[in-house]
């Protein structure tokens, strides 16, 4: 049996289509890096006669140097889509997360399941920042479109290990990926290299293993190269790793399942109340039959799911388990 267990895991969809950014410099002491990744398009399943939009974004602020206040006074911006602005607010203490704009802009395109920013000429992003020591100010970021469409980017913990997953949509010029591990967001140190697709136009599939992760929260990040040298930062995501001992709290099998059917045995404490989530974290118990053998084991009939990866939430711990 092969234990997959994900704590605070980021899984990261999305189509990575530009990437901007800009350094500003206060008279403090301390530098401000913005990194602003266009993600993806949040639009409506359904638009006969167009729709409105907005912008899905990754972001990055690191604050270096010395004086580094907790908080800037105004952090904030516009996206412009084909000269349309879209307004997107960012955190005044910096770090990584994600946002979406806030615009609602309108296209009269009927590709609102397709649209990505570079569909809709999402290339210009300007940023109003100020703070101690930094006069309010408009800044345009520095913008590039990435020669490579990247779909996910999932961590989780397998086992002892750690699993690094992404699919691209496509890929121009790619020799390598390099992936890198960090403790707090800041500091990066190259763990491992994947040899990139060239050329590709369909989507491909890749894997690293971390064989020796760190305990608590770790960042991972990708680098792509082509192969004249150039490279792009790709967005983040974030695992907490804890070691399992060989016993471990849940024991889950069959894993992967041919049988329609799961066992899952551990800890009265840590099952109660146990979910069942798609790859989506999108709750799919009620599609389940449970059966309580006693207060430490469970029987899960999985015929009504269809075949895939889901997850078993359990109080601390998230299991990965295939239905095949």
């Amino acid at each position: 049996m092969r234990l997959f267990v994900f704590f605070a895991m980021l899984l990261a969809n999305f189509q990575v289509i530009g990437q901007c950014s800009a350094t500003v410099v206060s008279s403090n002491g301390y530098t401000v890096t913005i990194d602003i990744d266009l993600v993806s398009i949040a639009a409506p399943s359904n638009c006969p006669n167009g729709y409105n939009y907005n912008v899905n974004l990754n972001y990055n602020i690191v604050f270096s140097g010395t004086n580094i206040p907790s908080n800037l006074y105004t952090l904030q911006g516009n996206v412009s889509c084909g000269g349309a602005n879209t307004f997107y607010n960012l955190p005044n203490s910096g770090g990584t997360g994600s946002t979406t704009t806030t615009g609602n802009q309108y296209t009269n395109a009927t590709d609102c399941t397709t649209a990505t920013p570079a569909s809709l000429n999402c290339y210009t992003l300007t940023l109003q920042i100020g703070g101690p020591g930094l006069s309010n100010q408009t800044v345009n970021m520095n913008c590039t479109t990435l020669p490579v469409e990247l779909l996910s980017f999932k961590a989780y913990q397998l086992e002892n290990e750690v699993e690094l997953d992404w699919k691209t949509a496509s890929e121009t010029n790619s020799d390598y990926f390099m992936v890198k591990h960090s403790l707090n967001g800041l500091d990066w140190h190259e763990i491992g290299q994947v040899k990139g697709a060239g050329n590709a136009t369909l989507p491909i599939d890749y894997t690293y293993m971390h064989k020796t992760p760190s305990e608590g929260l770790s960042y991972y990040r990708l680098q792509q190269f082509d192969f004249d040298g150039a490279f792009e930062n790709l967005p983040i995501v974030s695992v907490f790793y804890r070691k399992v001992n060989s016993n471990g709290k849940i024991n889950l099998y069959p894993n992967p399942s041919t049988i329609n059917s799961i066992n899952l045995e551990g800890l009265q404490e840590e099952l109660t109340g146990f979910k069942i989530l798609n790859v989506l974290s999108s709750d799919v118990t009620h599609l389940v039959v449970v059966e309580k053998i006693n207060d430490s084991k469970y029987k899960v009939d999985l015929g009504n799911l269809s075949k895939g990866v889901y997850f078993v939430k359990t109080k601390s711990l998230t299991l990965k388990f295939v239905n095949l």
